[in-house]
């Protein structure tokens, strides 16, 4: 990762082109751009994105034209999304900071719009003309007012107030005591204003905020320059957040919830909002009963490379946390939800050892965009097919599982091909009907998905005489765990294998972890390779 903003801003198109040329050549990925500006607008800073993760920052000093115009040489989307850090100037420190920029990029996620090239051009026009419109933007209309209302349940929004708005604490008497305050003026020329979005964010629900008469004096007369545009947003999405987990509780049943982190390639992935807890809980009826309990594995986060010191010591930790997680639920009634991630063996292998008693409920993670949470509430309980059953006589000693549910790579092939050099093994699969992460898209069709492997796993080793099977895997987080939960003390042997390169760069995979059942427990070994 680079940081341009280190040295001057760019400033011909000719400037632009070498900084793009030194781009392509290191190697940097990159897919995406957002621009990010404060107030008064004495910063902007353009952010490229590879999948949501910063990798370079840079600067233009450029007309609006070819500002504009280079911003989306960089990307091949018709747009891109501006954010504003209202009320608060970019430091010369955090300019140059990745880590900092991200921070100021989360902090201004409200105050945003998404626009065309001739958009971005008119904006920057605005910016150096240093045009801010006179009059306000659309008045709120009735619409937005029953939104506000009905997101606010009557309430206050601001932080620790909470306060009943349909009624007066005085007098008792019933009626409408709340004020609508926009978090970005309506205004570009007011205290929160802002060119471009204030005309465009005036009768925007998510911008306007239902407040009792203290604070809404308070955030617009008294203390204006202590509650900027993001901080109001933020007051406003916790309020929800809080709010609808109490509401939640009127409905369903308290649930214990685990956050299990496995570092993938160094990497810890981020924590679930209250809301995708929340979204993630109710399609069971559940709700979180308490704080979230975190049990992260940190000790291997430097560790890179998948070799024997590194899987050594993720056996520790899947056995640490995996005794954690039996004591800490040993003694409650509660349902357990496991919002865990990892590298597929290590969540596998995590199943296996909590085994499938206490009934775990696994969370889905979506690839792409990073939430947690169920994509549907479709239980197509029969979404995979199991193929060549039938080519296994009673015999087998050992045999190749390959489960393509969120693809079918070309590892599996290769894998199998470098098993059957070496004992001709035959090769179950089982294949999503439709490829995808959110195949397996239900608590209970990952219920249902566990059982008819228990089964399968049990068949196998009594009618065919299977004592030990290679799992090839390429499934979702959730998938991993339930197909853990589903090996117990009367199947074969497990290898769990992972993705690697062979000697001529061929994707292929490995074995990783073995499970196996002896002295009564689960034995969770490391492979040699």
């Amino acid at each position: 990762m680079t940081t341009q903003t280190k040295q001057q801003p760019l400033s011909s198109n000719e400037d632009v082109g070498l900084y793009k040329t030194f781009l392509d050549k290191s190697g940097i990925n990159y897919n995406n751009i957002g621009v990010l500006s404060d107030e008064p607008t004495s910063n902007i800073i353009l952010i490229l994105f590879s999948n949501e993760i910063i990798v370079d920052l840079f600067r233009m000093n450029l007309d609006a034209k070819d500002f504009s115009n280079n911003t989306f040489s960089f990307t091949s989307f018709s747009q891109v999304e501006i954010r504003v850090l209202q009320g608060e100037c970019i430091t010369t420190e955090q300019l140059i900071s990745i880590e900092s920029i991200r921070e100021i990029w989360d902090k201004a996620k409200s105050q945003k719009l998404n626009v065309n090239q001739d958009e971005l051009k008119d904006y920057i026009q605005d910016i150096w003309d240093e045009v801010k419109k006179t009059g306000r933007g659309e008045s709120i209309s009735i619409e937005t007012r029953r939104i506000v209302r009905e997101t606010s349940h009557g309430r206050c929004m601001y932080k620790g107030c909470g306060i009943k708005l349909t009624i007066d604490e005085i007098t008792g008497v019933e009626g409408n005591y709340g004020y609508l305050a926009h978090n970005v003026a309506s205004s570009a020329q007011a205290a929160r204003g802002m060119i471009g979005l204030s005309e465009k964010l005036s009768n925007d629900p998510n911008n306007v905020l239902h407040l009792c008469d203290k604070h809404h004096r308070l955030i617009d007369k008294i203390a204006v320059s202590t509650h900027p545009a993001h901080l109001l947003s933020k007051m406003r999405e916790e309020f929800i957040e809080l709010s609808e987990a109490l509401l939640d509780g009127l409905k369903y049943q308290p649930c214990l919830t685990f956050l299990i982190i496995f570092p993938v390639r160094g990497n810890i992935i981020g924590k679930p909002t209250n809301s995708q807890i929340s979204s993630s809980l109710s399609i069971k009826n559940l709700r979180q009963s308490e704080r979230m309990y975190e049990l992260i594995c940190n000790e291997t986060a430097h560790f890179e490379e998948t070799d024997n010191s590194y899987w050594s010591l993720m056996i520790k930790s899947i056995k640490k946390i995996s005794e954690s997680l039996a004591s800490q639920c040993a003694s409650t009634n509660k349902s357990v939800a496991l919002f865990a991630f990892g590298a597929m063996p290590t969540l596998i292998a995590l199943g296996a050892m909590i085994g499938n008693k206490k009934g775990y409920i696994p969370i889905l993670r979506d690839r792409s965009s990073g939430q947690w949470g169920w994509v549907n509430n479709k239980q197509e309980k029969d979404f995979f097919n199991i193929k060549n059953l039938d080519q296994l006589t009673n015999n087998e000693e050992e045999i190749i599982i390959s489960f393509a549910f969120t693809a079918e790579p070309e590892a599996f092939k290769n894998a199998s091909r470098e098993l059957n050099n070496k004992g001709n093994l035959k090769r179950i699969e089982i294949i999503a009907k439709k490829l995808g992460n959110d195949c397996l898209s239900h608590p209970d069709v990952g219920d249902y998905f566990s059982h008819q492997l228990q089964q399968l796993f049990h068949k196998l080793r009594e009618e065919n005489k299977v004592h030990r099977i290679h799992i090839l895997p390429c499934m979702s987080n959730a998938a991993s765990v339930y197909l853990g939960m589903a090996i117990d003390r009367y199947h074969p042997d497990i290898l769990l294998y992972e993705y690697a390169d062979t000697i001529d760069g061929l994707k292929t995979m490995i074995p990783v972890l073995s499970l196996s059942y002896k002295e009564g427990k689960t034995s969770l070994t490391c492979c040699k390779f």
